[in-house]
């Protein structure tokens, strides 16, 4: 596992996934949500459970696969804080399709996450790459 992170407001979100996954196998994910000031930091999260999106594009940057497309998210905000150093972490999976269910051709995917949290307070992670590999070929 690597991590890839992104700032704002002394809250950095931070990718916590494989470099590489076999076409076909789901690419399981973590996003952390980590202070990594010196001081406590409140963040927001919509809904319940907490709301993350994640953008996967293709190498030519076409976006093929959105997580929260077409979901509900309830509205709830709730407010946390974190201590120093102290962090959040929320899981998912992309199954390697595109918007339309179909499956995703072997190459290089970029993810980028999103922690909604209300207008004006929404953080964005920095991207992180992943390979997709052609599917192990059995004789």
């Amino acid at each position: 596992m690597r991590g890839v992170g992104g700032r704002g407001s002394g809250v950095r979100l931070r990718w916590l996934t494989p470099a590489r996954v076999r076409q076909g196998e789901p690419l399981r994910f973590t996003l952390r949500i980590e202070n990594a000031g010196r001081r406590p930091a409140t963040f927001y999260l919509q809904g319940r459970p907490p709301a993350f999106d994640v953008a996967v594009h293709d190498g030519a940057g076409r976006q093929v696969w959105r997580r929260l497309e077409g979901a509900a998210v309830t509205m709830v905000l709730g407010i946390r804080e974190l201590a120093p150093e102290e962090f959040l972490e929320l899981e998912g999976h992309w199954p390697q399709t595109d918007a339309g269910g179909a499956q995703v051709a072997p190459g290089r995917y970029r993810l980028t996450g999103l922690l909604p949290g209300g207008p004006g307070r929404d953080l964005r992670s920095s991207p992180a790459e992943v390979d997709i590999l052609p599917p192990q070929v059995r004789p």
